[in-house]
């Protein structure tokens, strides 16, 4: 596609290029806000059960699980809402009903309560999110999907890093109350930025489709098992997802098999939270890949794998290396993983129309979702039998074998994007 790169007179498109549209540059800055708010009380909650409640890892576990279950079994339904409703109204109604979850987690007397209250949040984000990915569709000319993709992706990772580090240093210094009142107020910008929205006009297609709760989930399913596509890309994703949250949970006693002390464990999970953002920024500013997403998706995975078995080697004490050296190996890690996520979040937006986004995005993650449920406990066990180390090294090989898999099969098949 040409991006003005041959025109004279046509600026260069960047990363930043779909920022000059007001309508996108108001739902990014709503996403910067809002995804901040999503992740900032994921350590807050669980220091809040640890150590001012004096609860043990099975209240933490709780709390995963009640974030998990309604992304993996309220997902593909609430996706058919997402997509029949007005999309700017949908995120203003779950941005407030947040809003007065969260003040609630300041008053919550005990574990049942915070977990009612957890699951709540999680299921207005399960409705919150493909309504976003909807307009997100409506308001990015097509020409630049690819860069405003990448830049929201770039979001993404930024907050997971940002948004826990800001409130487990809170948590440290201050009150719970105090933490949740900020989580409060970022959902609160947030909805002042949604409010700023235009009221953008329903598709030809979806005001003329009659509405049938069932049959409107049927066409989202009906829609990825058309699109050959679709499937392998989520298919892919669903599998990277689960070797990598084989292991996801155990950076701490990894940094201890590397000898890298509590300092090593900080910079190592930094490094992959910047190795990530730094990756999307550079996927949105080269995107010749949207030619083949699929085969940047399955390099990304093939060489991010054989980085994770490098790992897994330094935990079973065979590959031996400085902080330095384990730090940067993990920033080309996170950076790789970003070269799968973009070409990923690319394809769902370029192969799915506006009327159908959100029952895309919501079976998309609710099979992810059930990776996420299964992956640690099969990850636990296999610690426990083979030690760390092989853990990460069989995820890693694993993660490599997926992605040659792929390769063959995308060859052969000539899988290619509709839009290129």
């Amino acid at each position: 596609m040409n991006q003005g790169k041959d025109c004279p007179g046509m600026k260069k498109q960047t990363i930043f290029t779909p920022l000059r549209k007001k309508p996108f540059r108001t739902l990014f800055t709503a996403q910067v806000f809002s995804d901040t708010g999503n992740w900032f009380d994921i350590i807050a909650l669980n220091l809040l059960v640890s150590y001012h409640w004096g609860m043990d890892i099975i209240a933490n576990a709780a709390i995963d699980l009640a974030v998990a279950v309604p992304w993996v079994f309220l997902g593909p339904l609430l996706g058919v809402w997402a997509d029949r409703l007005p999309r700017k109204q949908v995120m203003l109604i779950c941005t407030l009903m947040r809003i007065g979850v969260v003040i609630g987690f300041i008053f919550a007397p005990n574990l049942p309560v915070l977990l009612a209250l957890v699951f709540a949040k999680t299921v207005f984000a399960v409705m919150f999110d493909p309504a976003r990915q909807g307009l997100f569709r409506q308001v990015v000319p097509e020409e630049e999907l690819a860069e405003a993709t990448a830049l929201s992706q770039t979001c993404a990772n930024a907050t997971k890093i940002i948004g826990p580090a800001i409130g487990g240093l809170l948590m440290a210094i201050v009150a719970p109350k105090f933490v949740f009142m900020t989580e409060a107020v970022l959902y609160g910008i947030a909805l002042l930025f949604l409010l700023r929205l235009p009221n953008v006009q329903p598709s030809a297609e979806e005001v003329k489709t009659e509405k049938n709760f069932w049959r409107e989930l049927k066409e989202g399913i009906a829609h990825i098992s058309k699109k050959r596509i679709l499937v392998v890309a989520i298919s892919l994703a669903a599998l990277n997802l689960f070797f990598v949250f084989l292991y996801d949970a155990f950076y701490a006693p990894l940094t201890i098999a590397l000898n890298l002390g509590q300092i090593g464990y900080g910079l190592v999970v930094s490094s992959f939270g910047i190795g990530a953002v730094a990756g999307s920024l550079i996927a949105g500013q080269w995107t010749s890949w949207k030619g083949n997403p699929l085969r940047m998706m399955c390099w990304s995975l093939l060489l991010a794998g054989a980085m994770v078995v490098v790992i897994g080697l330094g935990g079973m004490n065979i590959v031996h290396g400085s902080i330095v050296f384990w730090c940067a190996v993990c920033l080309i890690v996170g950076a790789l993983g970003a070269g799968t996520s973009v070409p990923f979040g690319y394809l769902l937006q370029s192969e799915t129309p506006p009327e159908l986004m959100g029952r895309v995005f919501s079976v998309s993650n609710a099979m992810q979702g059930v990776m996420l449920l299964a992956a640690p406990m099969i990850g636990v066990a296999f610690g426990r039998a083979y030690g760390i180390g092989a853990v990460f090294a069989f995820s890693g090989v694993m993660l490599a074998l997926t992605a040659i898999v792929y390769l063959i099969y995308t060859k052969k098949t000539n899988v290619r994007p509709t839009v290129s």
